[in-house]
């Protein structure tokens, strides 16, 4: 099973994204409920990233339906017809769940943002779990890895020239958490990532509390971008 064959993804710059936004009015893409949870949202950057993930996730649902993907959706699906949803009922952040007239999607979809960045990845797929992030160039990455790194992965990235082995290596360690782990507390060393290629990847997780999801491998994927990189991992298929 290949990244090309379980995921798809919508996104790009931040800008781009928010220039398509600019042309939409929320009530016009947004449910009732999501537009209530707007509402309640502190601070303009906060509701920047949270309309910004919701438009591309349902950029995604739209295509998943389009190509007859979601078993008894017509094909003229509306975005006004989707809720995503990533709070329980306590009002913690969770995996987002896609709802569509109400009945939760079998699809996985997972939401990143950067400071330059905003990007959604949907299985195309039952039962594959999925999670992306994106990292922008600019960052201290040398005290990130010095503090949360393997020896392995140090290593790895010590005897390479490429400057962003140490962004595929963070941005891994990020999506095989929300696609796997999540909603257990996030601990980098705790995941280990190993590079095939500057594309390829797997994601191993060592510890017994984070493999309580029924998988300790995920399958990386990486792509570059033009503000740094983009990471999916997306799990073997599980049984519920």
């Amino acid at each position: 099973m290949t990244g090309r064959e379980s995921t798809i993804e919508y996104g790009g710059p931040r800008e781009q994204v928010v220039a398509e936004l600019a042309r939409e009015t929320p009530a016009n893409w947004l449910s009732p409920v999501e537009l209530d949870w707007l509402r309640d949202l502190p601070g303009e950057r906060r509701r920047g990233d949270w309309l910004g993930g919701r438009w591309c996730v349902k950029r995604l649902v739209l295509r998943l339906a389009s190509l007859g993907l979601e078993p008894g959706i017509g094909r003229e699906l509306a975005p006004l017809d989707i809720t995503v949803q990533s709070v329980n009922a306590r009002g913690r952040s969770t995996r987002p769940t896609v709802y569509i007239a109400g009945v939760a999607s079998a699809f996985a979809v997972s939401i990143a943002h950067s400071d330059q960045q905003v990007f959604a990845t949907a299985a195309v797929r039952p039962r594959i779990r999925v999670g992306i992030d994106v990292v922008d160039r600019a960052g201290r990455w040398d005290a990130l890895a010095a503090a949360w790194f393997t020896p392995c992965e140090r290593a790895l990235v010590g005897r390479n020239t490429d400057p962003l082995d140490m962004l595929r290596v963070w941005s891994a360690k990020e999506a095989c958490y929300k696609a796997i782990v999540s909603p257990q507390p996030f601990e980098p060393r705790s995941i280990e990532i190993d590079m095939r290629s500057m594309s390829e990847g797997e994601a191993r997780i060592a510890s017994d509390a984070f493999a309580r999801a029924g998988s300790r491998t995920a399958a990386i994927r990486w792509r570059r971008t033009a503000e740094g990189l983009r990471a999916v991992a997306f799990s073997q298929e599980f049984s519920p």
